[in-house]
């Protein structure tokens, strides 16, 4: 199970969405927390670039980079499945250039997990 303390380190790279999570997390059971996060961060983010605001997401994807760094399968699958994938439809349903999502990427790894998610999500 992922905690959340794994997930600080994203949370942390997104600030405008810290308030909302503080408030909103209460009522996740701890077995579905990282699933919550990865969807509403998705949701949120891709929020902010259909408004036209990409400027979180060189730190978030710097996070990302990280947690690939440090975590295991479980996390990883995660990442990719349960955040980059949701990152992409939501972003699209909204009308965002993926690319100008991807020129944020920062790290090997992140850019793996995005390539893997978006080609999943576009066979």
């Amino acid at each position: 199970m992922i905690s959340e303390d794994t997930l600080a380190p994203l949370l942390n790279a997104v600030p405008s969405y810290q308030a909302r999570w503080q408030r909103d997390r209460g009522g996740i059971r701890a077995e579905t927390i990282a699933h919550e996060f990865f969807l509403w961060l998705a949701v949120h983010l891709a929020d902010r670039a259909a408004a036209g605001d990409f400027s979180e997401l060189t730190w978030m994807f710097a996070a990302v980079e990280q947690l690939y760094r440090e975590g295991n399968e479980e996390l990883d699958t995660q990442l990719t499945v349960g955040f980059l994938e949701g990152l992409i439809h939501m972003a699209e349903d909204r009308g965002v250039d993926l690319a100008r999502v991807a020129e944020h990427i920062t790290g090997e790894r992140a850019r793996r997990g995005w390539n893997a998610a978006y080609a999943y999500t576009h066979p």
